[in-house]
């Protein structure tokens, strides 16, 4: 599998969210964890530090760690169209042998004249133990009949929304990621929350998949991710929720 990341970094360009994801985990150790950050940063990503601020600024000059930490795509989320993508998947550092999962939004838009992925908003969390990934991640894509899809429901981007209001819209396969917890499925594990703003959304350009980034009252930096996909008669579903710096 290394080998074929590998060949694709040094001979082609990733056509899926999924190859861009191995491609630029392969670059990390090849080249280093930072460079490949800044290698496959859109003009507008952001990270958390914890606060959101602009990647570019932060990635600049930055030294790199001793060890770069490796990562694998787990679930690929994809809209219709395949202009947006969200992957996640576990992360390792072997120096401490610390375990979490990794969260990257992608676009796929035009550099140089030629189409190409570019991450928008990278985000982690630990978990207690390393999260099997398999030898290939699953796309879960929406659905692409009915065009009538222009947005998600509105009250689940408004600020002070709580979880309840989330609800009646989620999916039956939702996958809920939290701090220092293993990856969970279904409705039970959503946690009860505030929101305070609207920190960044991204939508797909055939309006088939949205995601949307919220600050969380009560910790500075702490945010969630809130991934929603359009899944035909059932309307839009919440199918990725997730917090960072909420325990």
């Amino acid at each position: 599998m290394i080998a074929a990341v590998l060949a694709l970094l040094a001979t082609g360009t990733p056509q899926t969210a999924v190859e861009a994801e191995r491609t630029f985990a392969a670059t990390a150790q090849a080249e280093g964890q930072w460079a490949a950050f800044r290698t496959f940063a859109g003009d507008k990503a952001i990270l958390f530090t914890p606060e959101p601020v602009p990647a570019g600024p932060w990635l600049k000059d930055r030294a790199e760690p001793p060890v770069p930490v490796m990562w694998w795509p787990r679930l690929s989320f994809r809209s219709c169209d395949g202009t947006l993508a969200v992957n996640t998947g576990p992360w390792i550092r072997a120096a401490g042998g610390a375990t979490g999962s990794f969260t990257t939004i992608w676009q796929r838009d035009m550099v140089d004249g030629q189409p190409r992925w570019r991450w928008q908003m990278d985000h982690g969390r630990d978990t207690p133990g390393f999260i099997p990934a398999g030898a290939k991640a699953r796309e879960i894509v929406a659905d692409c009949g009915n065009t009538d899809r222009k947005a998600p429901p509105s009250n689940a981007a408004r600020p002070g929304s709580e979880s309840d209001a989330l609800k009646p819209h989620l999916a039956k396969d939702i996958v809920v990621q939290l701090e220092c917890v293993m990856p969970q499925a279904g409705a039970a594990a959503l946690p009860a929350f505030t929101t305070t703003g609207l920190i960044r959304e991204f939508q797909s350009i055939d309006a088939s998949m949205a995601v949307r980034v919220h600050a969380i009252a009560g910790k500075p930096g702490a945010h969630d991710l809130q991934v929603w996909q359009w899944r035909g008669g059932e309307g839009w579903k919440l199918v990725l929720y997730e917090t960072v710096g909420v325990r």
